[in-house]
């Protein structure tokens, strides 16, 4: 795992500042979005992961699912096959679970997150989303 104590430290700030955007703002991007969607949370997203540094990012999320912090108000996640970290943390904290690529996407999420997924994801997929945020990829 390339990541370490700094670059987690920074991560970290990264994704808490992503998620205060989410929280806070009632225009989240600098352009019109791609569909209309709401514009405050709670959020329904869907998170694009494999890797322990993903999960890391998802773990984050998953507490934000708490009803008293309003932020996420669904959270699924989508993986590539395999026993893979995301895979598993989704399992084990029963997060719905969708195989690459997912399909039937349309009018069920207002945010996608990318975290460290090893997939291009066409704009097709991205254009589901009103919003959308990649925070980092491989």
């Amino acid at each position: 795992m390339w990541m370490n104590r700094k670059t987690g430290s920074v991560f970290l700030k990264t994704l808490n500042h992503v998620l205060n955007v989410l929280k806070f703002s009632t225009n989240v991007h600098t352009q019109p979005p791609r569909k209309p969607g709401p514009s405050r949370p709670p959020w329904r997203l869907l998170f694009f992961g494999t890797d322990q540094f993903a999960v890391e990012s998802l773990k984050v999320l998953t507490s934000c699912r708490n009803p008293s912090k309003g932020i996420v108000e669904k959270l699924e996640v989508v993986s590539l096959p395999g026993d893979l970290p995301v895979r598993r943390f989704a399992q084990q904290n029963q997060l719905t679970l969708h195989n690459w690529p997912p399909h039937d996407l349309e009018g069920q999420f207002d945010v996608g997150v990318v975290v460290s997924f090893g997939r291009l994801i066409h704009g097709g997929l991205i254009d589901k989303f009103p919003l959308w945020v990649s925070i980092i990829n491989d």
